[in-house]
C-alpha cells in the first residue's frame, strides 16, 4: 500500500506565534512518506471568505499564499479555493493510485484540517491527522477543541 501525507495550507499568511513550529515539522515529516500532496489555499476574488466574512487577504499572487517550507522535489502541489483539499485534482490522483489511507497534517486544525478529515472520511478513506503537526492561527485552545472533534467522530487521531 501507498502512504500518503496531505500537508493542508502552510502557508506563509498563516503563520503566527501559534504556528510557527509547523513549518519544520512538515518539512521534515514528508520525507515518511511515499506520496506527498500539498494544498495552497487562494483566496479568489468571487470567493465566499471575501463575500461573506469580508476577509480579502491569501489573494492570488500575494506573497502570503507561498508555502513556509521547503516541499520535496516529487511532492504533487494542488491549489484549493475553499475549506476542502477534495479538489478534483486530489480527488483524481486518490482513486486513480487506489489511495484507502490518508495522514493529514498542517494549518488550520480548526478550519481545514478538520474539513479535509471529514470529506476524505465521507469519501471512503481512512484518514489519520497528526496533532503535533497541525496548529491553529487562532491559538492553542481552537487547535485542542479541533483535535477532540477528529477523536469523537473519526477516531484516527495519533
Amino acid at each position: 500500500m501507498t502512504s500518503c501525507l496531505v500537508i493542508i495550507d502552510v502557508q506563509q499568511g498563516f503563520i503566527n506565534e501559534h504556528t510557527a513550529h509547523i513549518p519544520q515539522k512538515v518539512e521534515q515529516l514528508q520525507y515518511e512518506y511515499d506520496v506527498v500532496i500539498i494544498t495552497k489555499f487562494v483566496n479568489r476574488k468571487d470567493s465566499p471568505f471575501r463575500k461573506f466574512l469580508d476577509w480579502h487577504e491569501m489573494s492570488e499572487g500575494d506573497p502570503a499564499t507561498e508555502l513556509a517550507f521547503v516541499p520535496r522535489s516529487d511532492a504533487i502541489a494542488v491549489e484549493k479555493y475553499g475549506y476542502s483539499c477534495l479538489v478534483k485534482p486530489v480527488l483524481d490522483f486518490l482513486q486513480e493510485n487506489s489511495i484507502k489511507e490518508v495522514h493529514i497534517c498542517g494549518i488550520d486544525t480548526d478550519a481545514c484540517v478538520l474539513k479535509c478529515a471529514m470529506d476524505l472520511f465521507d469519501f471512503g478513506i481512512k484518514v489519520v491527522v497528526s496533532p503535533d503537526c497541525c496548529s491553529s492561527s487562532g491559538g492553542r485552545m481552537y487547535h485542542e477543541y479541533a483535535i477532540e472533534i477528529l477523536k469523537r467522530n473519526m477516531l484516527s487521531v495519533r
